[in-house]
């Protein structure tokens, strides 16, 4: 067995047994191989240039988290850092497990590859319904990416499938408006469940300030809020003094934030969201 060594470079030394070359280099492209054998002290080029295909995938790794019952698209990229690539493709090496339902991967663009050009890899997973009361699972998969030229790496990923949740969003999330001394004003907004379990109970939680009110839903509470429905919520802006007056003045401009909230009851769980409600101008008369 003779040793060949690529010189001076990022590459790995070579092995050369029986007209083939074994190594694994952290990345590929074009490069010239020099020999050495007793005698002779300085390495000299051989006969054949090698072309090295490699690719690797950006993040390294990943880490994704998903909904029971929900699905989940994420895209990595696909980097060639050798020979220009035909063909690249990337499948699952994974097998299809509880609560994964159905997972698929494409490759964009995938006919051709050039060098230091990069792909991107779309990742799209499924999952199905578990008990509420089980903790998240995780599960380790695998994908696969090769090329025509015989490049190939593994990207590793990580999928936590969390329980059925409550997840409440509102629309829009910032609210503006003018309220009018001794009348009342309606701002309204949206409630909707997003999550993958049904809510009861949601309350809107308001701030201490005693012109603010809850004017729908009635009391203050959706009693029921199915998964994907939407409530609507509506406050009720009733000031009836100012603190503050300026001399033959009729409108006083001011800009007030408070914080509108919400929780809900669902056997013991409770959470709460934030929403910011923002009027610019109160009209006096």
């Amino acid at each position: 067995m003779e040793s060949i060594s690529t010189g001076p470079s990022r590459f790995s030394t070579l092995a050369f047994a029986t007209g083939v070359l074994f190594f694994y280099p952290d990345r590929g492209g074009y490069i010239n191989v020099y020999a050495t054998h007793p005698g002779i002290s300085t390495p000299q080029p051989a006969q054949q240039q090698l072309s090295i295909a490699a690719v690797d995938t950006s993040p390294p790794y990943s880490y994704v988290s998903v909904l029971s019952g929900k699905s989940v698209q994420y895209t990595i990229s696909i980097r060639n850092q050798g020979i220009n690539a035909t063909n690249i493709s990337a499948v699952f090496s994974s097998a299809v497990q509880f609560p994964v339902t159905s997972m698929w991967v494409s490759v964009s663009p995938s006919d051709f590859l050039g060098v230091y050009q990069i792909s991107t890899l779309t990742i799209n997973i499924s999952t199905t319904f578990f008990n509420s009361t089980e903790n998240s699972i995780v599960l380790p998969l695998a994908i696969h990416v090769t090329t025509d030229q015989g490049a190939q790496t593994d990207h590793n990923l990580y999928l936590t499938v969390d329980p059925p949740r409550v997840i409440l969003s509102s629309s829009p999330g910032y609210l503006t408006g003018a309220a009018l001394r001794l009348n009342q004003t309606l701002i309204p907004f949206d409630v909707t469940n997003v999550g993958t379990q049904n809510a009861t109970n949601v309350k809107i939680v308001l701030p201490p300030i005693p012109w603010i009110s809850v004017a729908a839903p009635f009391g203050g509470t959706i009693p029921f809020l199915a998964i994907g429905e939407t409530a609507s919520v509506a406050l009720g802006l009733s000031p009836q003094k100012m603190s503050l007056w300026v001399a033959n003045q009729v409108r006083w401009p001011f800009t007030l934030t408070v914080t509108v909230a919400w929780e809900w009851a669902l056997s013991s769980q409770w959470c709460q969201k934030d929403m910011a409600l923002c009027w610019s101008e109160c009209k006096m008369s």
